[in-house]
C-alpha cells in the first residue's frame, strides 16, 4: 500500500513537471523614446518626430495620422499577450488608440482595438476574431502565435490642439498554462497604461533590432 502511494505521488509530480516543461517562458519586448518607435516604424502618416526626441506626435496642422511598427518576432511562442504605452493626450480634445494583429491562418487576423488614451474618438471597435480577441487589457490567442503587429492612430478635434504623443510600447507575451489567474488592472494618470500584470518568474527582455525607413500607406484598420 506505501509502495502504491509513493509510486502514486511520484507520477504526479512527474507529470506536473512535464507540463511545466513543456510551457513557453515568459517575453517582455519595449520600444521606448521617439527615435526608436520612428526607428521600427513600417508605414506612417502625418506623423512625426517630438522637439525633444522623446515621443511621436501628428504634424503640426494635422488632425489625424498613423503609425505602424515592423512585425515582430517572439523567440518563443505565445498565446496570451498585455500590450502597454506611455504617451500624453489633450484631455477629452484628442487621443490615440494602440492596435494589435497576429498572423493567422495564411496572413495576419483583422487589427484588434488595444486600447485608448485619453479621449474616446473611436466608437466602433474591434476586439474578437476566429483566433482569439482583446479580453478587458489582455490579447487571448486560440493559437500559439510568433509574431504581432502594433498600430497607433493618433486624432484630435482640431489642429489647434495640442497633439496626442506616445514614447513608449511593450508588449508582454506569456503562456495561459503559466498564467491562469494572473489579474490586471489598469490605472489612470499620465502614464495611461500601468497595471498590476506581474510575471509568475522573471521574464526574459528582448529589444527589437533597430532599422529604418518607412512609407506612407493607409491601413485598412477593419
Amino acid at each position: 500500500m506505501v509502495r502504491r502511494a509513493v509510486m502514486l505521488i511520484l507520477l504526479t509530480w512527474g507529470a506536473a513537471m512535464v507540463r511545466a516543461q513543456s510551457s513557453y517562458p515568459d517575453q517582455h519586448f519595449v520600444i521606448e523614446s521617439g527615435d526608436s518607435l520612428l526607428a521600427h516604424a513600417e508605414s506612417l502618416d502625418r506623423v512625426v518626430l517630438s522637439a525633444d526626441r522623446k515621443s511621436l506626435r501628428l504634424e503640426d496642422g494635422a488632425t489625424s495620422g498613423f503609425l505602424i511598427l515592423k512585425p515582430w518576432q517572439a523567440p518563443w511562442p505565445f498565446d496570451e499577450g498585455l500590450p502597454s504605452w506611455n504617451g500624453t493626450a489633450p484631455g477629452d480634445s484628442g487621443g490615440f488608440r494602440v492596435l494589435v494583429r497576429f498572423p493567422y491562418l495564411s496572413g495576419w487576423s483583422p487589427w484588434l482595438d488595444a486600447g485608448f488614451w485619453k479621449a474616446n474618438l473611436w466608437p466602433g471597435k474591434k476586439t474578437t476574431f476566429a483566433g482569439g480577441e482583446i479580453d478587458i487589457d489582455i490579447a487571448r490567442l486560440n493559437y500559439y502565435a510568433s509574431a504581432w503587429q502594433f498600430a497607433v492612430e493618433f486624432r484630435r478635434s482640431t489642429a489647434a490642439v495640442t497633439s496626442p504623443s506616445i514614447a513608449l510600447l511593450s508588449w508582454f507575451a506569456s503562456d495561459s498554462r503559466t498564467t491562469r489567474g494572473w489579474i490586471t488592472q489598469p490605472s489612470s494618470g499620465t502614464s495611461p497604461r500601468r497595471s498590476s500584470f506581474r510575471p509568475a518568474f522573471s521574464p526574459s527582455t528582448a529589444l527589437i533590432p533597430r532599422s529604418g525607413g518607412a512609407s506612407a500607406r493607409r491601413p485598412r484598420w477593419r
